[in-house]
């Protein structure tokens, strides 16, 4: 019984070790991607917001749906070379008993013109191994395209586009274990000079044979129009092992504050849910 008992107490020590070694492991979280592989995805943002203004509530619900594809060109060493392309975008707003859509696949209208300029209009970038832009973008056929539908806003839509670009702000910049957390800053342009500015720390929660599995708790403080709204949300990302792409996003997150509605102070409270799925 005694050595039954021994080989027991052996047997779960091991196993202790092993686990506590795996937890340990440092992973280096990097793009694998080979030269000519594409990734189609897909992306859906829902908002629901309240504005409060004199007395008065205003309720708007925005759907958005897109799709995208990231081809690598070229790869040298851990440089790579991409093409982003757009291939369909469709909005959907609610508001105060109308409701309109907005859609890359309707005939041409004044609404929809500056979409369209945007769908199968490559642009290239470069990225590092951990997905990070480096350089400048080529989007010169869509900015072309921008500007005959709207002259001079070329400049602002691209910023929006190159600072959304990518996920390589969303990853660590360095090899880490199961459980250790990482911090995170980055900002997304939202054009008229509105931007996202994003903090907070990201964890490796799970390491799956196909996945790293990622959680984070984020904080969003967004300039719209001289105005700021912010929130604290939550975002899970799984990273596809083999080629080191993120092959899924997911974000809730509520976001509240004071704007400059013509003039009137209003009350903003939004709930903001977005995810991106590879195809």
């Amino acid at each position: 019984m005694r050595k039954t008992i021994l080989t027991f107490s052996v047997f779960f020590a091991l196993f202790g070790f092993i686990v506590s070694a795996n937890a340990q492991q440092k992973h280096d979280i990097v793009l694998k991607v080979q030269k000519g592989e594409t990734f189609n995805m897909k992306s859906e943002i829902k908002m629901a917001m309240t504005i409060k203004i004199a007395g008065q509530a205003v309720y708007t619900e925005m759907n958005m749906n897109s799709k995208f594809n990231y081809k690598c060109q070229d790869r040298i060493n851990d440089t790579f070379d991409w093409i982003y392309n757009m291939s369909e975008v469709t909005t959907d707003v609610s508001t105060m008993g109308m409701k309109q859509r907005i859609s890359s696949s309707d005939a041409p209208n004044a609404m929809n013109k500056p979409v369209i300029a945007m769908i199968n209009k490559p642009v290239k970038y470069k990225t590092n191994k951990y997905n990070v832009l480096v350089g400048k973008i080529d989007a010169a056929d869509m900015e072309k395209a921008i500007n005959e539908v709207m002259p001079g806003q070329s400049k602002q839509l691209l910023k929006q586009i190159e600072s959304t670009l990518t996920f390589g702000n969303l990853l660590p910049q360095k090899p880490i274990a199961q459980g250790e957390e990482f911090k995170i800053s980055y900002r997304q342009e939202l054009g008229m000079g509105g931007a996202n500015q994003i903090s907070g720390t990201g964890k490796l929660v799970k390491i799956t044979d196909t996945d790293f599995v990622l959680e984070y708790k984020i904080t969003n403080v967004a300039e719209i129009q001289g105005s700021t709204i912010s929130g604290d949300g939550k975002m899970t990302v799984s990273v596809d092992r083999k080629s080191g792409m993120v092959k899924s996003q997911y974000l809730k997150m509520p976001l509240s504050g004071e704007m400059n509605v013509q003039g009137q102070q209003a009350e903003m409270n939004m709930e903001l849910e977005q995810s991106t799925n590879i195809l």
